[in-house]
């Protein structure tokens, strides 16, 4: 399939993916004030895409993003984006909404590399501590990836960079959330402090069904075993953090992504 070619939806029009473009003076290019969302399909269907579309909507307010497109008027575009589209391949849905601008388009899926992941575990490489900004907190989900790019360039080849605080409290990756199982309760990020992810909301849930104990708090590398969450790849197991190796995909993991398998096929209608 190709992508360059699918047909977005950009401020009302279609157009080709190859013409998307941002003028110059757009806030999204001149101050990254652009807000965004990826949903990606699962046998042609969208997870969970109204509660993307809610928190796009959401940050977009707290963030000063004019943005007049209801979160139901979202899913309805979507949802055209693929009609119109019809791919024959699970994607990814890409909303960036800007004061000026609001586009819709396909993106593909990394398989490789998360088939990779999949097979081998993700390895992770804390970086240096930095202070988080008051004024942009890291619940939001937005274009300016500046931090995580210098962030890349510090981790070894191979690993994701897996950002740290001061007192040396594990946090986030620049593709998914951290959670990490200790004596078989599963331990999320202090809220407040990471991405509101949808797809941990999905592992709470999974976890809380099961009758596991979900705890969010300040949490060091220790752990029996830790995985990595995310809209992309779902869950993958993580084989290392730094110097730390864990069991990869260890028991508890192991059954989370089995439970993860049958959600997705249940919401996909399979």
């Amino acid at each position: 399939m190709d992508f360059s070619r699918c047909l977005a939806w950009c401020n009302g029009h279609w157009l080709p993916a190859d013409q998307l473009h941002l003028p110059l003076n757009d806030p999204g290019l001149a101050y990254g004030a652009l807000v965004t969302d990826m949903c990606r399909t699962y046998q042609g269907r969208l997870f969970r895409h109204r509660e993307h579309m809610e928190r796009l909507c959401r940050d977009a307010a707290a963030c000063f993003v004019s943005l007049t497109v209801a979160p139901a008027e979202l899913q309805a575009l979507g949802q055209e984006v693929l009609r119109r589209n019809a791919p024959t391949q699970d994607v990814l849905l890409n909303t960036l909404a800007t004061s000026a601008t609001l586009i819709v388009r396909l993106v593909p899926l990394d398989e490789a590399r998360h088939r990779l992941w999949r097979e081998r575990g993700v390895e992770l490489w804390p970086t240096p501590p930095h202070p988080p900004s008051q004024l942009l907190p890291p619940t939001f989900k937005h274009r300016n990836r500046l931090a995580w790019h210098v962030a890349a360039q510090l981790a070894p080849p191979g690993t994701l960079a897996l950002t740290t605080d001061e007192s040396g409290q594990v946090l986030e990756t620049a593709v998914g959330n951290l959670l990490l199982v200790r004596a078989g309760a599963v331990w999320a990020a202090r809220r407040g402090t990471v991405l509101d992810s949808i797809t941990q909301r999905v592992v709470q849930e999974i976890c809380l069904a099961r009758g596991l104990a979900w705890h969010e708090a300040d949490r060091t590398p220790e752990a029996d075993e830790a995985l990595l969450c995310g809209t992309a790849f779902g869950l993958v197991g993580v084989a290392a953090i730094g110097s730390r190796r864990y069991a990869c995909p260890g028991p508890l993991t192991q059954l989370l992504l089995a439970d993860w398998e049958r959600a997705t096929q249940a919401e996909a209608g399979g």
